[in-house]
């Protein structure tokens, strides 16, 4: 999404445009064959028996009042070419409570052009608090619910306008104390509710706690059994005569963290430099920023280092063989932490990786006593497709790749034993500018009468100025009140997190066009595993036979004629599609024992048969 609204205009447009070349390979070139038995064959099998789809989720805007309307477009795309998909009929779009409990959802299928779009009415008793939307189609239920995009936004209570509780929390052993102050705005004046019910568990149906009201602050202790697994409840309060409903979380106040180092390739050599990330996160599973050093057995200094970018970071360091080595970490509050790093393996064969301007250098790491080995393979693939699998040359020491040799995404490469084992894992982002739309927004003029009429001219063209065609979504809002996503966005969505396991935090930074973003992304590729297909099973040649989840075609209505109709075996069986009014006649005839099926039905969501 985009802001091009003239800075005059009281209005931000966001234009959400999934562009996609014509061709799948960056620079026209085939992928390479493979020597022998091919492993390109059992990935395009895996991929013929279990396509998959991918999803992204465009809202009107992230903040809505209870009582409001969220209207919402979702872009499903084949997961490989990243082309408008239509093999599934129907998208499932759900709003779920920061209980993680289902409050609404909508069935949406495609309009005559193939797009999926619709609404979610929010309840005008929706308590206030950050709600998440997930969608997914029936078929992308062979992959998990782990993989469904989920979109964060926020309901609004509009009683809230007139009464905000601000809370501070303390530990005390393993129990919780709240201090609730109230604050009426917009002047920040202290306020005494008439009436405050807490609910341990956010659940409104349970009988809540009554609080007292006595002085300007109001105390209460979570018991530990009172602290939910998502650590939310929810307040009630009664002020100037209207009713407030607001969720809150309980913040983990611990203050441990933890950090995970992941050696570049999966492995750590001996009698090598390696480079080494890390990973630290918090209690709340979120980043921490951390520095430390690297020791040895005998208490000496190996390496030091320092998180760069959303608690991560990476270091260079050498195995001495038989020495084991542990890191001290500390975060910004003091606190220090021992870590042991991964051992070494005395016959660790890794790959490494490094960009360069025009290149992307592709070599082994391992130990010099360590034979290469005569049989190992080289493969790299994009979202399932081969585009490189050769022999290693044991006389040459790396293998480079052009830049634009892949197209953009993440690149998987693997280095496989003739036993089709793997050996070593390296993802590397390929960031293609030329994949990406360029938009150009003209307005008729300068400015703008309140409600008066704009007309803008959208054009999408390539990196070459040339123009473009493709789906586009538009939502026109008031800039006032919302602001820009800089957080996710079509790109970042489809491109990255979606082909990541794990939560991905701001994915939109490891986008931007500098070098410490670059960096950054390099990082997040060493820390994070590839997702869907089971590599290791398809090179072995166990491809995927059978699916739980079916692609849905449609509706399905099935039955059986019995009693006095059973005897009409020449009849036609009629099916009234109703959604406040008739607005669909299907006619089917049974088998010889009565048996009928509507099947491939396509009415909106909410008809009745």
């Amino acid at each position: 999404m985009k802001n091009i609204a003239n800075s005059s205009v009281k209005y931000m447009v966001w234009l959400c445009c999934l562009i996609l070349s014509p061709s799948l390979w960056a620079d026209g070139t085939a992928p390479q064959s493979v020597p022998t038995d091919t492993l390109e064959n059992l990935f395009r099998e895996e991929m013929s028996h279990f396509p998959q789809e991918k999803l992204y989720l465009q809202t009107d805007r992230g903040i809505y009042m209870s009582g409001e309307t969220l209207w919402f477009r979702a872009h499903l795309v084949d997961a490989l070419m990243l082309k408008q998909a239509n093999a599934s009929r129907y998208v499932y779009v759900e709003l779920v409570n920061p209980l993680g409990n289902l409050v609404e959802r909508v069935k949406i299928r495609p309009d005559s052009l193939g797009c999926f779009y619709g609404h979610i009415p929010l309840g005008e008793d929706l308590p206030e608090g950050n709600y998440s939307l997930r969608a997914y189609t029936w078929f992308m239920q062979n992959i998990g619910e782990e993989y469904f995009p989920h979109k964060l936004i926020y309901i609004s209570d509009p009683v809230s306008e007139a009464i905000s509780p601000e809370i501070s929390y303390s530990a005390e052993n393993n129990d919780v104390h709240a201090e609730i102050h109230f604050l009426s705005k917009p002047d920040n004046r202290s306020v005494t509710p008439t009436q405050a019910i807490l609910f341990p568990d956010g659940d409104r149906d349970k009988e809540g706690k009554v609080l007292s009201l006595e002085g300007e602050n109001i105390h209460y202790t979570f018991k530990k059994k009172e602290i939910s697994a998502s650590r939310t409840f929810l307040l009630q309060t009664v002020y100037d005569g209207k009713i407030s409903n607001r969720y809150f979380r309980i913040p983990e106040l611990s203050k441990t963290f933890d950090v995970a180092f992941f050696p570049e390739g999966g492995h750590a050599a001996q009698s090598t430099t390696i480079k080494m990330a890390f990973k630290a996160i918090d209690a709340d599973g979120l980043s921490t920023e951390v520095e430390g050093q690297v020791f040895d057995e005998e208490g000496q200094v190996c390496a030091d280092f320092k998180s760069q970018h959303l608690g991560m970071g990476s270091f260079r360091m050498y195995y001495v063989p038989g020495k084991k080595y542990h890191a001290v970490c500390s975060d910004g509050t003091g606190v220090s932490k021992r870590f042991d790093l991964p051992e070494p393996s005395p016959d660790a064969i890794s790959l490494n990786t490094l960009w360069s301007k025009d290149y992307l250098r592709v070599s082994l790491s391992k130990s010099p006593d360590t034979p290469l080995g005569t049989s190992l393979i080289l493969v790299a693939h994009l979202r399932g497709i081969v585009l490189y699998a050769q022999p290693w040359d044991d006389k040459q020491n790396y293998v480079d790749f052009e830049k634009d040799f892949f197209p953009a995404g993440i690149v998987h490469f693997l280095l496989v034993d003739e036993g089709r084992n793997i050996l070593s894992e390296r993802l590397v982002f390929s960031l293609q500018k030329s994949a990406l739309a360029q938009t150009e927004v003209r307005l008729d003029r300068e400015n703008y009468l309140a409600r008066e009429k704009v007309d803008m001219d959208i054009q999408i063209k390539d990196i070459n100025g040339n123009p473009m065609s493709g789906n586009f979504a538009l939502a026109v809002v008031d800039r006032t009140d919302v602001k820009p996503d800089t957080v996710s966005n079509i790109v970042s969505t489809l491109l990255l997190t979606s082909d990541l396991k794990g939560h991905i935090e701001s994915p939109l930074s490891y986008l931007q066009d500098n070098r410490s973003s670059s960096y950054a992304l390099d990082l997040l590729m060493m820390t994070q595993g590839w997702r869907k297909y089971n590599i290791p099973e398809v090179l072995k040649g166990n491809v995927t036979s059978a699916l739980p989840y079916n692609l849905e075609l449609g509706d399905e209505v099935s039955g059986k004629v019995e009693g006095l109709f059973s005897a009409l075996k020449e009849g036609n069986i009629s099916l009234l599609a109703l959604k406040d009014s008739l607005i669909g006649i299907e006619l089917t005839k049974p088998d010889r024992n009565g048996r009928f099926v509507f099947d491939k039905l396509e009415y909106p969501s909410g008809t009745h048969y």
